[in-house]
Order: C-alpha cells, then sequence, then structure tokens
C-alpha cells in the first residue's frame, strides 16, 4: 500500500485505532522516513488546534490541507470518518482545567508560519518556531526521535527538514534534551553558545533575561563553542557561560538530578538569589512578582516544590523560613521585607 488513509492517522493519534489499524499504521511508519516526517507534523497540528479549542470540523480542515500536500496521505472519507475525533465534555473540562490550573504536562503549541532565522538566511533554511508559555511546560518528540522537554517561557527553532540534513535547533529558555544516535551531528544554538553531540542526555537554560547559559551533561559527550574558546563536556559537568564577560566556568555535579528535576514537575531552588528565584517562579506559575526591598533581592533561597502545589502554598512556605511577606493581586504579587 503506498499510502494511508488521513483517518486511520486520526483514529491512532486520538486512541480508538483498532488493532488493525494501529497495524496499519506501523507498516507505513516503517516505510520511509517521510511518512515518519508527516505523521508528527499531523501529530502537532492536533495538539495545537486541541489545546487552543478547535472544533473537530476545524481539526480535521487544517489536517486536510496539510494532507493534500502529502502524496503518501489519502483524504477520500470512509465509514468510519463519523467515529474519529470524538471530543467527549469531560476531555474538552480536562483541557481547560490543565491550561487554567497548569497541574499537568501538556503540549502547548504556538504554531508560526516557516521563518528563516538571521543565523541561516544565507543558506536558506525555513524554520518553525514552538513557544511555551509561562505557567507550562511541554515534551515533543522531534523527527528523528529524540526526545525534548520544555520549560516554560522556552522558544524552540527546528528546521522544516529537520534530519535530512540539517539537525540544528534554536533555544530561547530552558530545554532537557535525549538525543538520538546519528551521523548527522544534532546542534543546539544557545545564544553565543554552540552545543554539538551525536546522542546524549543534556540541560540547557537560555533565557533572554539571564545573563548566563547553563549547560549540564548527563550521559555521553557534547562539544561547546564560545566566541572565545572550545571545551569538550564529560558527564557530571556543569558549564557556565557569562555572556557579558563572555567567560566559561566549568563544574562538577555530585546531584545531577537537580538540573533535571523541573522536566519531572520539580521546582528545586538551590541557594538562588531572591531575585533570580523570583524569574523563576513568574515563568513557573505564570505570574508577575515585583521585590520592593534591594536588600531582600540578594538575600538566598534553597528549598524544593512541586507542580501542584500552587504560588500562594509557595509563598506560605518561603514566607515561614525567610523575612519576607508578600500580596497576592490578581496575578501580580508583591514581595517585602518582614519588619520584625
Amino acid at each position: 500500500m503506498s499510502k494511508i488513509n488521513i483517518y486511520i492517522i486520526e483514529r491512532n493519534i486520538v486512541g480508538c485505532a483498532t488493532a488493525e489499524e494501529k497495524s496499519v499504521l506501523h507498516s507505513w511508519l516503517e516505510r520511509n522516513k517521510s511518512n515518519r516526517d508527516a505523521y508528527f507534523r499531523m501529530k502537532n497540528i492536533w495538539d495545537c488546534c486541541r489545546i487552543k479549542g478547535y472544533s473537530q470540523d476545524e481539526i480535521r480542515r487544517e489536517w486536510e490541507l496539510f494532507a493534500k500536500k502529502i502524496s503518501a496521505i489519502e483524504i477520500k472519507p470512509k465509514r468510519i470518518a463519523r467515529k474519529t475525533l470524538i471530543i467527549r465534555p469531560w476531555m474538552r473540562y480536562a483541557a481547560i482545567l490543565a491550561i487554567t490550573m497548569g497541574l499537568t504536562w501538556m503540549t502547548l503549541w504556538l504554531l508560526e508560519s516557516p521563518q528563516q532565522t538571521s543565523q541561516d538566511v544565507s543558506q536558506q533554511v525555513a524554520y518553525q518556531k514552538l513557544m511555551v508559555p509561562n505557567g507550562a511546560r511541554s515534551q515533543m518528540i522531534l523527527a528523528d526521535g529524540s526526545n525534548v522537554w520544555l520549560n516554560a517561557g522556552t522558544t524552540l527553532e527546528y528546521p522544516l527538514d529537520f534530519n535530512v540534513n540539517n539537525r540544528q535547533v534554536i533555544l530561547d529558555g530552558e530545554a532537557c534534551f535525549r538525543v538520538t544516535p546519528s551521523d548527522i551531528p544534532f546542534t543546539v544554538v544557545a545564544g553565543e553558545v554552540k552545543l554539538t553531540v551525536l546522542g546524549t542526555y543534556f540541560n540547557v537554560r537560555n533565557y533572554s533575561t539571564d545573563d548566563y547559559v547553563e549547560t549540564a551533561l548527563f550521559e555521553g559527550s557534547v562539544r561547546m563553542q564560545t566566541q572565545r574558546d572550545q571545551l569538550i563536556m564529560s558527564p557530571g559537568e556543569v558549564v557556565i557561560y557569562r555572556k557579558n564577560q563572555q567567560t566559561t566556568d566549568v563544574k562538577q555535579i555530585s546531584d545531577m538530578s537537580k538540573k533535571w528535576a523541573w522536566s519531572n514537575n520539580h521546582l528545586i531552588i538551590d541557594g538562588e538569589r531572591f531575585e533570580d528565584m523570583a524569574r523563576t517562579l513568574e515563568r513557573w506559575y505564570g505570574v508577575r512578582i515585583t521585590i520592593t526591598d534591594n536588600e531582600l533581592k540578594n538575600d538566598r533561597y534553597t528549598g524544593k516544590f512541586v507542580y501542584n502545589e500552587d504560588i500562594q502554598q509557595v509563598l506560605k512556605v518561603i514566607s515561614a523560613t525567610t523575612a519576607m511577606r508578600y500580596k497576592i493581586e490578581g496575578n501580580e504579587i508583591i514581595i517585602s521585607k518582614q519588619i520584625k
């Protein structure tokens, strides 16, 4: 069979495919990489439309527009079409709750039209941009099978022909990568830092509001390049690149689990300045925090929280052990020094 019916893909993604349909889909995916690429693109469209509240007909129209460009997918309706994409009321409310409360992993794609980044205009490489807003976290699987966990307030760009001859992604924010081995190097561009690997497990933090880029290597090997130097990282190392000074600091960490804890919905604050901690809490919970006392901004705090604790619970714990008080006004939080 050279083509697959679009509704078999639909039924598999929404979890109602029969064993026979799953077998057909598996054979189709194994046939070639183009089929696998098409499937992942359709999965991304589904995730985007579901979270944004599209109706069943609107989702189908988006899929059919994409499928018309793919010769390996046929759109001819079949009798199973009426059974596909059934979104029960409880599923709709669950999705709304996930967005409102932020108590679960979700894939929130703000899919923009293909674009060319400033670094790739000369090569005319078209990039897709994925953005995860504050208050959310996300996970995706790239076309080569690499897993990427995206922290709150993160933007990831990747080429539309990813895994054909280019496995480069551009990161603004924080992401944890488990890279599938390949002859084609996997590259992460994080501002002035460029990381190149063939297959490994690592975490990169590069928020544009931070004055540093931090890379933690859990498994494998990573080559890091900056404007001034180049080094090879080993497992257990954390490298911090200071953007303003253009300096690199290498540290050996005994407990690396702290560096990927956020991908398991654990927020670990390890001796951070209050001002830095406030920026982390803003991204984590999707709030705005103002610290009115300059002395308090430089105080340090250590603690561990889980994602199902709301911001008020977190602030209660922090205020119980530190000289601070807080006031919540809607989405705004004001933190000040506690006078004793």
